[in-house]
């Protein structure tokens, strides 16, 4: 493992413990998708709003860590954006999702939380952790709570 930016880990590929057919299974079988709206539309609106929260090297770094198969469909959202992360709240998170999948906050976050728990358990230990430690308290604790509901440890200091 290689760190980068400020401690932030780096592993050259996914370890594939968790399959992008999983994750995809499992958003799809949440029950959280609004109408007309596709686990992968679902995926990418959370993870490109989460990756705007992180720089775009810690994004990178994230992105790397997901199951190869999903690591182009977030390419757009890599691409024409500034290095540094924007600062916004878990209340902006789920305004921009909904945006993006044409829904209510409330419902944007409740398929944020499932997408956030189909994918930590795909993230390396040291990489859930970079993230929670790097979110302002509320994006925090909906970080912690679906690695909590994933059944993956996270400890912030």
């Amino acid at each position: 493992m290689v760190r980068t930016e400020k401690g932030w880990p780096e592993r050259k590929a996914s370890p594939a413990v968790v399959t992008a057919r999983e994750i995809m299974e499992q958003v799809r079988n949440s029950g959280a998708l609004p109408h007309g709206v596709t686990e992968l539309e679902a995926v990418v609106a959370v993870l490109c709003t989460l990756n705007q929260r992180l720089s775009a090297t810690q994004a990178r770094a994230f992105c790397k860590e997901l199951p190869s198969i999903l690591q182009p469909v977030l390419d757009p959202c890599m691409f024409d954006r500034p290095n540094e992360a924007e600062e916004f709240d878990s209340q902006e998170l789920a305004r921009r999702v909904g945006s993006e999948l044409a829904c209510e906050p409330e419902i944007a976050e409740d398929v944020a939380s499932v997408v956030l728990t189909a994918v930590i358990p795909a993230l390396s230990p040291a990489m859930v952790k970079a993230v929670a430690g790097h979110l302002p308290s509320d994006l925090r604790a909906l970080w912690i709570a679906a690695a909590d509901a994933a059944h993956v440890p996270v400890t912030v200091h």
